[in-house]
């Protein structure tokens, strides 16, 4: 029985790690209502008809993964550049929406064609910094030349609106 449920997940197209799990969880332990039936529905929605809570909670899990926002070398990078202009640094546009595209990727920066370019850092600053123009310049090489900041998009002008990522100095 348990093979013959691995074969059918197989053929359905669930990632492996799904179907390896299976070996140890089974339907009706509750666990598998719980956390696995959710996991996989956020895999293929269509297959999994849980509750109205495990079903949202799919929908979360699924919109979590999808999810792509900044890689930890381009936060690393703008979290130095805000310390060192002691400045506050908004990310705004897709990355913050968490709807980057290759944002993993070393492909180059730009809207099409889709799947061979990646998605840009859009930056908010303080246009007024004594040393804006030096700021702007680091930004955009920010993610192997992927930030595009410029005084246009002044922070002073008014408040950036959500969604964003804020960058600010340790104090």
């Amino acid at each position: 029985m348990k093979r013959k449920y691995r074969d059918a997940m197989e053929r359905a197209g669930y990632p492996w790690i799904y179907i390896m799990a299976e070996d140890f969880v089974m339907p009706g332990t509750g666990y598998w209502e719980s956390v696995m039936g959710p996991l996989i529905a956020a895999s293929n929605p269509g297959a999994y008809r849980g509750t109205a809570n495990q079903r949202m909670y799919a929908e979360y899990v699924k919109r979590q993964q999808a999810s792509v926002t900044l890689t930890q070398t381009e936060r690393e990078e703008i979290q130095r550049i805000a310390e060192k202009y002691n400045t506050t640094i908004d990310v705004v546009g897709s990355r913050a929406d968490g709807k980057g595209r290759n944002v993993e990727t070393n492909l180059p920066v730009g809207k099409a064609p889709l799947g061979k370019t990646r998605s840009d850092i859009d930056f908010r600053i303080d246009a007024s910094h004594p040393r804006a123009k030096e700021m702007i310049e680091e930004l955009k090489k920010v993610g192997n030349n992927a930030g595009s900041a410029s005084k246009e998009f002044n922070t002073n002008d008014r408040p950036t609106e959500p969604p964003y990522i804020r960058f600010s100095p340790n104090k």
